[in-house]
């Protein structure tokens, strides 16, 4: 009987280990989606800021332009 309860003892260790496992691979895998989310929101914003400053850098040289022509 002893060896009955030996492999039980084996099986548990053996799948508190795969759930440990699964347990760092979920968390990794929510930290990765975490990073991408942010990465895409970071990636939005610089292109908004990046069109905003092109927008008013093109008014500021018209808008200078058209005071040289005067």
């Amino acid at each position: 009987m002893w060896l009955v309860d030996r492999l039980n003892r084996v099986y548990s260790l053996r799948t508190e280990g795969h759930d440990i496992m699964n347990q760092h691979s979920r968390r990794n895998a929510r930290a990765i989606a975490i990073a991408k989310a942010d990465d895409s929101r970071t990636q939005k914003i610089l292109a908004l800021t990046y069109t905003a400053a092109a927008v008013l850098t093109a008014a500021a040289v018209i808008g200078l332009s058209a005071l040289g022509s005067f």
